[in-house]
């Protein structure tokens, strides 16, 4: 186990400050230096922790090198290149009339020159795939994207719309009987059941 020589603070103090200004100058780093002269490394980091207060020249490398803090200030001194923003790409559109054109096309072509109209045009066999149900369906034209209209969407609000009336329809006939049963009461008038059961 390794003894820091001296017997006051001060002469270990004195011990640790030349230990770390010979490793901060070491080329081959902190840890290689420690390691020529014997030292542990969290020994010198603990004396540098109590030695930097009375060492300002110390500031730029307060930390192990190994920690997260040590790095992200490495990282920060390191001169970032610009970040390049790209432009977005745009999803590509297709004409109906050029959609009739590649599907005559392919119609009258050989097998290989299939192939080579959709590599020439940057189209996949999907595309044709679709576009044949579409010409089977009796409209090539672009058709919107995004989720289909649910067909019960529009009747659906009109029964809550309604629910919502009907509800506020029967609170206020409750606060009706609530009234009438309290002026039968204060009147002494006795009021029908109703067998709601």
């Amino acid at each position: 186990m390794f003894q820091t020589p001296g017997d006051t603070f001060e002469e270990r103090a004195n011990f640790w400050t030349e230990i770390i200004n010979k490793a901060r100058a070491y080329p081959a780093g902190v840890a290689a230096y420690c390691k020529t002269r014997k030292v542990p490394v969290d020994s010198y980091y603990g004396w540098f922790r109590k030695l930097r207060k009375d060492h300002p020249e110390w500031k730029d490398d307060l930390l192990p090198p190994h920690s997260k803090q040590s790095k992200m200030a490495a990282y920060r001194r390191i001169k970032q290149p610009e970040i390049e923003v790209l432009e977005k790409p745009q999803r590509r559109k297709f004409s109906a009339k050029y959609k009739a054109q590649i599907l005559k096309e392919i119609d009258s072509a050989s097998k290989g020159e299939k192939t080579a109209i959709l590599r020439r045009e940057g189209l996949y066999a999907s595309h044709l795939h679709k576009w044949k149900e579409e010409a089977a369906q009796g409209s090539l034209e672009a058709r919107k994207r995004g989720p289909k209209a649910n067909p019960y969407a529009e009747e659906n609000r009109r029964l809550k719309a309604q629910n919502e009336k009907l509800e506020k329809k029967l609170r206020q006939a409750n606060k009706i009987i609530e009234v009438q049963k309290k002026i039968s009461e204060i009147l002494g008038i006795e009021m029908e059941s109703s067998d709601e059961n």
